[in-house]
C-alpha cells in the first residue's frame, strides 16, 4: 500500500466502519428471530402435545366403554386378549405412563402455564 493515496486508505477505514456497524445491528435482530421461532416452535410442540394427550385420553375412554359393553354382554371383558393380540401382530405395547389419571393431570398442569 506504499503507492496507494493515502484518500484510498482512509476510505478503507471507512467502509470497514461501516460493514461493521451493518454487522452490529444485523446480529442482534438475528438472534432476536431465532428466539422468537424457537418460541413459536415450543408453543406449537406443546399443542401437538396436549392433542397427543387429549387422543390418546379418548382412546382410553373408547377402549373403557367397550371394556364394559363387552362385559355385559358376554360376562368377561377380553381386553388383556385385545392387548396381546394386538401386541402380536404389531408389536406395539401400552408404556403404562399415560393412565387417564396422569394424562387428566398432565393437561390440567400444562392449562395452568398458558
Amino acid at each position: 500500500m506504499s503507492n496507494a493515496n493515502p484518500q484510498e486508505g482512509l476510505m478503507l477505514i471507512e467502509v470497514i466502519k461501516g460493514l461493521s456497524l451493518i454487522i452490529a445491528a444485523a446480529i442482534p435482530s438475528l438472534v432476536a428471530a431465532l428466539i422468537s421461532r424457537s418460541r413459536t416452535d415450543l408453543k406449537q410442540l406443546k399443542a401437538k402435545y396436549r392433542r397427543l394427550l387429549s387422543d390418546h385420553r379418548f382412546m382410553l375412554e373408547l377402549e373403557q366403554n367397550y371394556v364394559q359393553r363387552e362385559k355385559d354382554l358376554r360376562g368377561q371383558s377380553g381386553k388383556n386378549t385385545m392387548r396381546k393380540q394386538v401386541l402380536q401382530t404389531t408389536n406395539l405395547t401400552l408404556s403404562g405412563r399415560f393412565t387417564p389419571n396422569r394424562i387428566d393431570r398432565e393437561l390440567g398442569k400444562e392449562a395452568d402455564h398458558e
